[in-house]
């Protein structure tokens, strides 16, 4: 497969169906999340043909929802948020479906975040996930959180901190010096 190609936005999506009808709206109302930088939506295309779409947004990750390996390890002055890159949706025309290109699109996600932590503070990605496609994000390296947004989907998140032996060594330390 050639290269995928992902432009921002700049009109309404149009026709667009991934099979799943609450994505497909979001995908609909999408330019109107861009236009006032609340997320950014972005057009996946290949071969000049507009195969899928996805959006990103900033949101802070409530330390209560993570699992015990992250929440163990804060300092109270810093708040009860981590901040994260949030994909609000990742979205495959159902006949280009199965053809890696959400993978692919996962990964230069991942990717670019990672990049990004060298500027700014995230510390995870997160995803709600629908039910059948939580063991795809597994695959792609996502956990599952230690608490869901919704009693349907499956909050799941990467992990992007840099040197987590140093933090654990750090927060021991520190622990150790108020016994």
């Amino acid at each position: 497969m050639s290269e995928l190609e992902y432009v921002l936005l700049t009109s309404d999506a149009g026709n667009f169906d991934c099979g799943n009808p609450a994505i497909n709206k979001y995908v609909e109302t999408s330019y109107f999340a861009t236009l006032s930088q609340q997320c950014y939506a972005y057009k996946i295309v290949y071969k000049s043909y507009i195969v899928g779409y996805y959006m990103i947004t900033l949101r802070d990750v409530a330390l209560s929802d993570c699992t015990s390996d992250v929440s163990d390890y804060q300092m109270g002055e810093f708040g009860d948020y981590i901040p994260s890159l949030y994909i609000n949706y990742v979205a495959i025309g159902e006949k280009y479906q199965k053809h890696r290109i959400g993978t692919k699109t996962l990964e230069k996600i991942i990717y670019e975040t990672r990049q990004l932590t060298e500027v700014l503070p995230i510390r995870f990605i997160t995803i709600n996930a629908v039910p059948d496609k939580v063991e795809w994000y597994k695959k792609i390296g996502f956990n599952e959180m230690g608490r869901d947004i919704d009693s349907v989907n499956k909050y799941m998140f990467i992990d992007l901190i840099k040197n987590k032996q140093k933090l654990v060594d750090y927060c021991d330390e520190q622990l150790s010096c108020f016994m």
